[in-house]
């Protein structure tokens, strides 16, 4: 049976079928939770303070963005200041 097949198997985001069994996964930028079926953002900002030297660091679903102060420049990806 793949339980995958009906529903996502429960899970919020992705879901990965095996022989017996299946195991729910997030996206990049999520986590799973105890349920181990539904994701949550991370919130980059608050785990990783200094994550943009030179910059306020914007959480955003899925991922963060660094707005830079005076002085600095965004990355292309706007991770970074440089």
């Amino acid at each position: 049976i793949d339980e995958c097949t009906i529903m996502n198997g429960g899970c919020d985001t992705h879901c990965t079928n095996s022989e017996g069994s299946y195991e729910c996964s997030c996206s990049e930028g999520y986590a799973l939770m105890p349920d181990l079926r539904t994701c949550a953002d991370i919130d980059e900002c608050e785990d990783t303070p200094d994550i943009c030297d030179g910059g306020q660091c914007t959480n955003i679903p899925g991922e963060y963005r660094c707005l830079c102060y005076d002085g600095f420049m965004a990355s292309m990806d706007m991770r970074t200041c440089i």
